[in-house]
């Protein structure tokens, strides 16, 4: 093995992200390659949920109205410093997949896209995104 990708979410403090990607090519980069696949991106706050939620909400997603209201009453329920734009996102997310997933409720992504197709082709942006960045890190050559 000559290189090894993984993917984090950046949470809400780049800087313990990099942090940590600095310890990981520490441990790793003795032996193999590092590649890290930060989500969002390298220099924005989130997760996947937050690519996720961002897509939907610019296509107009059924549900995602429910969504955003739900989002605003939570807000209005809980201290505002009580829980970081990730953990929101990932709220937000999981009530868009509860009213989108018909009889059956899967609160992970993962489960939803592999058991309801229709959720899967709503997501096909995501998707692609996620198998975009996937590619970069297979193209890249291998070490010396």
């Amino acid at each position: 093995m000559q290189k090894v990708g993984v993917v984090l979410d950046s949470e809400d403090d780049l800087v313990a992200t990099a942090s940590l990607i600095q310890r990981l090519k520490q441990v790793i980069n003795a032996r193999v390659e590092l590649i890290p696949i930060q989500l969002p991106l390298t220099n924005q706050t989130g997760a996947l949920e937050s690519l996720a939620r961002a897509l939907l909400v610019e296509a107009k997603s059924l549900g995602s109205d429910c969504a955003d209201r739900w989002a605003a009453c939570a807000d209005r329920c809980f201290d505002q410093d009580s829980r970081t734009q990730a953990q929101k996102d990932k709220q937000w997310l999981h009530v868009w997949l509860a009213l989108r997933m018909e009889s059956t409720a899967y609160s992970r992504i993962g489960f939803a896209i592999q058991r309801h197709a229709g959720i899967k082709a709503e997501l096909k942006e995501l998707l692609s995104q996620l198998d975009a960045r996937l590619q970069e890190f297979l193209d890249r050559p291998l070490p010396p």
